[in-house]
């Protein structure tokens, strides 16, 4: 009976040292790209340049306004704004630049409230 014997021999220069180093290398790499662009991630995450105008439509009486037409407007806008209070009388306008604005609510018999914002 023969005895088989089965041996590799240890070369540095064979493709797993080097497929090892590759990977190696690639960690390494990968590991600098995420180190030194995480601190320019949470500067853009944290810079906004836009806000929102949000709140509750009143009577005199404290009663909430559905229906009421709320307007934004103001210099750095190119156009005016509007949006409809829904029937708890919450309005929302997003994504507005800085800036002053005046805002216009109207609703047929109610007296339109023009209050500005900065």
């Amino acid at each position: 009976m023969k005895a088989i014997v089965r041996a590799r021999t240890c070369n540095p220069n064979s493709s797993e040292r080097v497929a090892a180093g590759t990977r190696l290398a690639a960690v390494i790499v990968l590991f600098l790209v995420i180190f030194f662009l995480q601190p320019m991630g949470r500067s853009l995450v944290a810079q906004t340049t836009t806000s929102t105008i949000e709140g509750t439509v009143t009577d005199a009486n404290g009663a909430v306004v559905a229906g009421a037409e709320v307007k934004v407007s103001g210099t750095s806008l190119a156009a005016e704004r509007a949006t409809t209070t829904n029937e708890e009388g919450f309005y929302r306008l997003a994504a507005l630049p800085a800036g002053t604005y005046t805002l216009t609510v109207t609703r047929t018999g109610l007296k339109p409230a023009h209050p500005i914002l900065s």
